[in-house]
């Protein structure tokens, strides 16, 4: 293919998602954090939201290094999977301040390595509140009515 004069200095030309918002759960580290690089890459606006109160120096790095690489937005928001109430809002807020909102990715997850038989029901409640019913909740918040402006 010829090369495209109009396309942005991105690794993914065929990849455009200039003016488009994304939230990212986990995205303060690891594969969250991968992932919503990615999207910043592509021209997106990228929220990360994780349960620590701040991001880490790894985040900080990364959104430092894409920002002026790229040009486009890495935004961090506390924000536990597990509380619902607050994820609604705060994925409400992130859709009316850009009048949009077209993607989500679920990439909140907790792992305890340990042998199977040592899992206690607390243990396995508390994986799946964030694995599951935090990855449901996400995609309920993500596609309500509430967040199509």
């Amino acid at each position: 293919m010829p090369p495209n004069d109009e396309v942005c200095n991105k690794r993914f030309a065929d990849f455009d998602l200039h003016g488009k918002t994304f939230v990212v759960t986990g995205g303060a580290r690891g594969l969250g954090l991968s992932l919503a690089e990615a999207l910043v890459e592509a021209g997106g606006k990228v929220y990360c939201l994780d349960r620590a109160e701040e991001p880490d120096r790894e985040w900080e790095d990364t959104r430092r290094r894409v920002v002026s690489e790229w040009g486009a937005s890495l935004v961090y928001r506390q924000q536990d999977v597990r509380d619902t109430k607050h994820l609604q809002s705060t994925i409400e807020a992130i859709a009316e301040e850009h009048q949009q909102l077209n993607g989500a990715i679920v990439a909140a997850g907790v792992l305890q390595i340990m042998h199977a038989m040592e899992y206690t029901t607390k243990d396995a409640a508390a994986m799946l509140a964030t694995n599951f019913m935090g990855a449901f909740e996400t995609a309920s918040a993500a596609g309500s009515d509430d967040v199509q402006v």
